[in-house]
Formats: C-alpha cells, sequence, structure tokens
C-alpha cells in the first residue's frame, strides 16, 4: 500500500508535513486541535518542497520563482539551439552526393525544402570549415574531413 504524505497548515501560519496516520501537532506552537490539511502527495521529497515553498515569504518565493523560470527558458532556448545544429548536421549529410562532395547547390535545394530561421548555405558552409568539420574540394564543393 503506497505511503501518502500530508502537508498541513496552522492556524499560527505554519507548514508542515507528517505521515499520513500518523499523530498531528504544529512543529511550531504544538496546537494539535486547528489544524487544515492542504494536500496529499506520494513521496517525502515533494512533501519537502511543498513546505518549503509555503514557508518562505512571499517576496522570496517570487524571486527564486523567477529565476526558475530564466533557467527553463534557457534551457529550452539551449536544446531549439542544439536541435538546429543537428538539423543543419542533418542538411548537409543530405547535400552531400555519393562521391562524398558538398555542394553549395545542393544544401541550398535542402534549405530550400526544410528551412532553420534565417541561416543562409554560406553561412553554414563558412561555420563548418572554421570548426574543422569540411574543406574546400573545388569552386562551390567540399569534402567531409
Amino acid at each position: 500500500m503506497p505511503v501518502s504524505w500530508n502537508l498541513v497548515r496552522c492556524v499560527c501560519g505554519h507548514h508542515f508535513g507528517v505521515k499520513e496516520g500518523n499523530r498531528i501537532s504544529c512543529s511550531r506552537c504544538t496546537k494539535t486541535g486547528e489544524l487544515t490539511v492542504i494536500t496529499s502527495f506520494s513521496s517525502s521529497k515533494k512533501l519537502s518542497d511543498a513546505v518549503a515553498s509555503s514557508n518562505a515569504p512571499k517576496e522570496i518565493n517570487k524571486i527564486i520563482n523567477s529565476r526558475i523560470q530564466k533557467i527553463e527558458s534557457k534551457k529550452k532556448k539551449n536544446f531549439v539551439e542544439i536541435s538546429n545544429l543537428s538539423k543543419l548536421r542533418f542538411l548537409m549529410k543530405n547535400a552531400t552526393t555519393k562521391s562524398g562532395v558538398l555542394t553549395l547547390d545542393n544544401l541550398n535545394k535542402e534549405l530550400s525544402k526544410n528551412p532553420v530561421g534565417n541561416i543562409t548555405a554560406e553561412n553554414i558552409i563558412q561555420t563548418s570549415e572554421f570548426e574543422g568539420i569540411i574543406i574546400r574540394a573545388g569552386p562551390k564543393e567540399w569534402t567531409w574531413l
């Protein structure tokens, strides 16, 4: 049978957690009568987070939440950049001939079928050359390293 953990609020304003079925008394003022079970959790970790959030001043909660949102938005942005990078490598491979030559014309065709932001084929080629992924093999032609 799964264990349930309860977030409890006392009339004194203090929040605390208890395992369901245990005797409940406020850990701050020791009152036992005027307690309200706010919600239940399936894990003690979730309960711990809820207790900390409930007892923190509202101003601090706002600061913490805004920082968490910034971190989450950075994660999403980095994920999109990584996804685009993978897509660019995929497009470059598709634009490569069977003999292993990447041509500017083929890359332009691939980008027109599958656009990635405002990136041009020339930008992709320049960056890839700079990073040492490809090397010029002729006019408008590159080979993979």
